[in-house]
């Protein structure tokens, strides 16, 4: 049988901890998997609440650490793993269905020849109609494109990239980080899987999209956290691109021509360029809306478009010429989302 170590990092998320802690206790064969919890930071409440499922549990545990950016505590979790033939990486605000931890033992069993495994994650049950939206929106081909498979069940079980697979939900053979090009990138505020997973591929492992290993994960409850997680989105695949070997001055070179490109064809065509943008929106939003059967989510939809788009495009700019900070996410926490596009722009 296929072992599994559950690793998760957490920070001030303890309503999102409970309830991703109940839905691993709650899963099918929890017993043979072992639980590592990294508190990312002085988070005294999180200590409380994982000395509770640890006297409840022998199979769950915690540490703490200062506090760390996200490739360097995943690289710490993995140190202070049990040894186990597989990693698996969860967010602290996602919750596994009762059949996780069975598609994971069952894939890799079947497929040994297979050694990183991901699947998409999925807008929770009863959410409200402005995450169901996001939901909609980032797995469309329009909203997101092509990662949209990592927020939509869709196809068989297939051969992967980093653009279907997805942090929140990646399990990695515990085999391959021995090696160097397996560690989490240290230096990132963002996308260090996509990096590992190029790095893994690069190196001649092979990668693995399962449809059905699926896990719910809490959308943003306003305009300003998603704008924000968008932009960090595009900052992280800027640095990615940046950490392409011998592409880093080019890198530069053609995203300057490339954005006074932009910027002169839509000064130039940006009556046209605007409507046909308003149009697809309003086709693509009352598609998913028909498509999904909910009307409700339309509305939301319409303005998430543009959220995406600009968030994403405005993140990139930002990692090409700005230090590696993730200042929109310390923006957003003190409030001040005006701040953030005024430095942007």
């Amino acid at each position: 049988m296929i072992s599994i170590a559950v690793l998760t990092t957490t920070y001030r998320r303890n309503q999102e901890l409970r309830l991703h802690l109940e839905s691993l206790v709650r899963a099918e064969r929890f017993s043979d998997v072992h639980v590592l919890v990294l508190i990312n930071g002085v988070d005294v409440q999180a200590e409380a609440l994982l000395s509770e499922y640890v006297r409840k549990y022998s199979n769950i545990r915690f540490i703490k650490s200062e506090r760390f950016a996200k490739g360097k505590a995943r690289n710490v979790l993995m140190a202070k793993a049990k040894e186990a033939d597989v990693f698996y990486f969860l967010d602290d605000d996602c919750q596994v269905p009762q059949n996780a931890f069975s598609v994971l033992m069952d894939i890799a069993e079947a497929n040994p020849d297979i050694d990183c495994f991901g699947g998409p994650n999925l807008t929770p049950p009863g959410a409200n109609t402005f995450t169901r939206a996001q939901g909609y929106a980032l797995g469309s081909l329009f909203g997101a494109f092509w990662v949209r498979d990592r927020y939509r069940i869709y196809g068989k079980p297939r051969l992967a990239d980093d653009r279907s697979l997805i942090l929140c939900n990646l399990a990695i053979r515990s085999k391959l980080f021995k090696q160097a090009y397996a560690l989490f990138n240290e230096a990132l505020v963002c996308a260090e899987e996509n990096l590992l997973i190029q790095n893994l591929i690069s190196a001649g492992h092979r990668c693995m999209h399962v449809p059905h290993l699926s896990v719910f994960h809490e959308r943003r409850n306003s305009v300003p956290k998603f704008f924000c997680q968008v932009f960090i989105y595009g900052q992280g695949r800027c640095q990615i691109i940046k950490k392409s070997r011998g592409w880093n001055w080019l890198v530069y070179i053609l995203s300057g021509f490339a954005v006074t490109g932009l910027c002169l064809f839509f000064w130039m065509y940006y009556g046209a360029i605007l409507t046909t943008y308003i149009v697809l929106c309003v086709v693509n939003a009352a598609a998913i809306a028909v498509g999904v059967k909910d009307k409700k989510v339309f509305w939301p939809i319409l303005y998430i478009f543009p959220i995406i788009h600009a968030g994403y495009l405005l993140g990139f700019i930002w990692g090409l010429f700005m230090p590696a900070r993730n200042i929109c996410h310390l923006l957003v926490r003190k409030g001040s989302i005006s701040r953030i596009l005024k430095i942007s722009l």
